[in-house]
């Protein structure tokens, strides 16, 4: 699944750069619904996107770096399993995690919270992981997860040279 949300990903990038689609998708689908309010969003919003083709560099490294992060991400959950004596093959959390992920950004829960638990436990009782097992590590996955976010948050309070937002 991450492969094919990568393929995805890189062939959307693609056809950003690609006039003759773009062109297209005005012509046949944004120009005859026009008139609704959340087609004027859509178009805000690829009008957005057109202007990053101008920083293809940026695009790379970003699409790069996010990737990395979930890399990370995933590699987490398995350090944790593996530090409470889970010896899941690694493939299982590439598979997984971002399911996990998909369904943790349901407007279903706030944060996630129970969403992330539940489905970590479901998933990993199809490769023989107990439920207690599971749950704990989802659990200590999600406390680091919010320390390290909170840490952050603070260096950043006392950065002096943080850009901060304008209000």
């Amino acid at each position: 699944i991450a492969a094919a949300v990568a393929v995805v990903c890189t062939l959307g990038i693609a056809l950003l750069f690609h006039n003759k689609f773009i062109h297209w998708v005005d012509r046949r689908i944004i120009k005859r619904v026009a008139d609704r309010k959340i087609i004027h969003q859509v178009r805000r919003w690829i009008v957005s996107c057109l202007q990053y083709r101008q920083y293809p560099q940026t695009l790379v490294a970003s699409f790069l770096l996010t990737g990395f992060v979930q890399i990370l991400r995933i590699l987490v959950f398995y350090a944790v399993a593996v530090g409470f004596g889970i010896h899941v093959p690694v493939t299982y959390y590439f598979i997984f995690v971002p399911l996990m992920m998909l369904l943790i950004i349901l407007p279903i829960s706030i944060n996630g919270i129970g969403v992330r638990e539940g489905s970590f436990v479901a998933f990993f009782a199809l490769v023989g992981v107990p439920s207690s097992q599971a749950f704990i590590v989802s659990f200590v996955v999600s406390v680091l997860t919010t320390l390290m976010t909170a840490f952050g948050g603070v260096v950043y309070m006392f950065d002096k040279n943080a850009i901060k937002p304008m209000t």
